[in-house]
């Protein structure tokens, strides 16, 4: 009987520990869907900020600020300002922020 009554806790032990690993796993799957989601949300406000930072060199270039002033104003090296002003039509999508 005692072996029985033994068994039976370690049974009970079993499952509880793995409920606690799968509750554990689902709450994991959660937040990675949700950094998932962040991460895409970010990536989109990149893309439209990396366009509106064309839009503004463009803009800056057109007024006659010079293009190494400009360079320093967006952070960017002056060899990839003078490729984006230079060829208006690409998408700037490809620059790190």
């Amino acid at each position: 009987m005692a072996d029985e009554s033994e068994a039976v806790l370690r049974l009970r032990a079993s499952r509880a520990k793995l409920e606690s690993i799968r509750a554990e796993l689902e709450a994991a799957r959660v937040a990675r869907s949700e950094a998932d989601a962040r991460i895409e949300s970010l990536q989109e406000d990149a893309r439209v900020a990396r366009r509106e930072r064309h839009a503004h060199v463009l803009e800056a270039d057109a007024a006659g600020i010079a293009r190494a002033k400009i360079a320093r104003e967006v952070g960017m090296q002056r060899s990839n300002v003078y490729k984006l002003i230079d060829d208006q039509n690409v998408d700037d999508d490809s620059q790190s922020i």
